[in-house]
């Protein structure tokens, strides 16, 4: 990676990322498995998108 070379010559990260034109969440970026493998549902994604989008009660007006 690019950025750790740099760093490790002496570049801070923000220096090192500006000379790359890029920012930092766009290093850190990490795809939700939705992104990676759509259509692909487990379990735990099942109940935590009920709990984000619950299907009656105050919270689905």
């Amino acid at each position: 990676m690019l950025v750790r070379s740099l760093t490790e010559r002496g570049l801070s990260e923000r220096r090192a990322l500006a000379v790359m034109g890029t920012s930092a969440s766009a290093l850190r970026y990490t795809p939700a498995i939705d992104e990676v493998f759509p259509g692909v549902a487990t379990p735990q994604m099942s109940r935590a998108r009920l709990a984000r989008q619950p299907t009656e009660g105050v919270g689905s007006i």
